[in-house]
C-alpha cells in the first residue's frame, strides 16, 4: 500500500501544496537530513540504507526545492536574507565506506554539500560499530542457540530471549527484533557491550568478523579526498557510545579527541558534533555543556523537527531521518 500511496501524494503535489503555504510564513526552516548508508543492500550490517539511484532522485528533488547548505558554514546572518526557499542540509552518521563509494559521487554531480560524522575510532579500521556487530553474527551464524546454551554464555535473559525469537520467528519479523534487542543494548556500557557481543559470537560458533580486508568504514585517504571536493566533517566521539552512561572526564576524552584527530587529518577547523543515538535519553545538560566547551558551535540531535533562523538551541539541533525510498515529505 505504501509503494502505492506515496508516489501519489509526491507526484500529485502534496509537496507543492506545502510549498504554496511556505510563502505566507515569515520565517525560514532549517531541515536537517540523517543519513547513515547510501548502498544496494543494508545486509548484514544493522543500519537502513538509501538505494544509490533513491538518493539521487532525493538530491535532485532537494536541489530544485529548497537551498541546500552545510551546516559547518551556518553564518546565520547569511539566511537572514529574504529568500522564498527553506534551506536544507545533508548530514551522514558513523562514517561507512558506502558514503565515500556511492553518495559521494552524486554528492558531486550536482555540487552538494553535506556533512558526514566520524566515530574516529573506527576510520581507517576493520572494525564494526557494535550494532553491525551484533547484526553480522545473528545473520551470519553457524549454530543457532537455544536459550539454555544463551544462559551458559551469561546472555542477559531478556536479550537471550529476543536472540531465540530472531531465530524462530517469520524472517519478515528479525529486522524489528534485531533493532530491539540493538535497543537493549545501548543501555549498556560500552565494556557490558563488548562482554554480550563476545558472548554471543561464542554462543552462535561464528567469528565477529571475517579476518578478510573487507572494510566497512572510511579510510583517512577517503575523508581527505572528500574534505577537497565540498565535503565537511564532524565530530561523533571516537566508540560511538552512550555518553549518559559515563564518567565526566570520559565524556570528554570522546568529544575532544574525536575532534583533534579529524582536524589533525583533514588540516580543517572542526565546528559541528553529532551526539551517538542522538534522543534526549542519550545525552544531558552536562554533555551539552561538554560539548559547548570542546568549541563546537553546532550539533546535531536524532529528535524530530526543524529549525528556524535564527537557531534559538544550536547545540541541540533537530533532524529528520531520510527515508529509503526517492520519495521525501517536509
Amino acid at each position: 500500500m505504501k509503494k502505492i500511496v506515496k508516489p501519489i501524494f509526491f507526484y500529485g503535489g502534496f509537496n507543492r501544496v506545502k510549498g504554496a503555504l511556505r510563502w505566507n510564513r515569515t520565517e525560514r526552516r532549517l531541515y536537517i537530513l540523517m543519513y547513515h548508508r547510501v548502498d544496494h543492500r543494508s545486509y548484514p550490517l544493522f543500519e537502513d540504507v538509501v538505494h544509490p539511484k533513491d538518493f539521487e532522485r532525493q538530491v535532485r528533488f532537494l536541489k530544485k526545492k529548497f537551498r541546500i547548505v552545510d551546516i559547518s558554514r551556518l553564518d546565520q546572518s547569511e539566511y537572514f536574507q529574504a529568500n522564498n526557499k527553506d534551506c536544507i542540509a545533508l548530514t551522514f552518521d558513523d562514517g561507512y565506506r558506502d558514503v565515500y563509494s556511492q553518495a559521494f559521487p552524486i554528492l558531486k554531480k550536482y555540487n552538494v554539500p553535506a556533512t558526514v560524522f566520524l566515530a574516529t575510532g573506527y576510520i581507517n579500521t576493520l572494525r564494526l560499530l557494535w550494532y553491525d556487530r551484533l547484526s553480522w553474527i545473528l545473520y551470519k551464524t553457524i549454530s543457532i542457540p537455544d536459550i539454555k546454551k544463551l544462559a551458559k554464555y551469561e546472555i542477559h535473559p531478556k536479550i537471550a530471549h529476543d536472540v531465540c525469537s530472531f531465530f524462530s520467528e517469520k524472517p519478515s519479523n528479525s529486522l524489528n527484533i534485531l533493532r530491539r534487542i540493538a535497543a537493549q543494548l545501548k543501555k549498556f556500557k560500552t565494556k557490558e557491550q563488548n562482554f554480550i557481543l563476545e558472548s554471543l559470537a561464542n554462543a552462535c560458533n561464528i567469528e565477529e568478523w571475517p579476518g578478510s580486508n573487507e572494510r566497512t568504514m572510511l579510510s583517512w585517504e577517503e575523508v581527505s579526498q572528500m574534505a577537497m571536493h565540498g565535503v565537511s566533517f564532524g565530530g561523533h566521539t571516537v566508540s560511538h557510545p552512550n555518553l549518559n552512561t559515563m564518567e565526566h572526564t570520559d565524556i570528554r576524552n570522546e568529544i575532544i579527541t574525536s575532534k583533534l584527530e579529524i582536524e589533525a587529518q583533514t588540516q580543517k577547523p572542526v565546528t559541528v558534533f553529532a551526539y551517538p543515538y542522538g534522543g534526549k535519553e542519550y545525552y544531558n545538560e552536562n554533555v551539552v555543556r561538554l560539548v559547548k566547551e570542546a568549541g563546537y558551535k553546532y550539533a546535531c540531535t536524532t529528535n524530530v523537527g526543524f529549525e528556524t533562523f535564527p537557531i534559538k538551541r544550536p547545540l541541540t539541533m533537530k533532524r529528520k531521518g531520510a527515508p529509503n525510498s526517492p520519495y521525501l515529505f517536509f
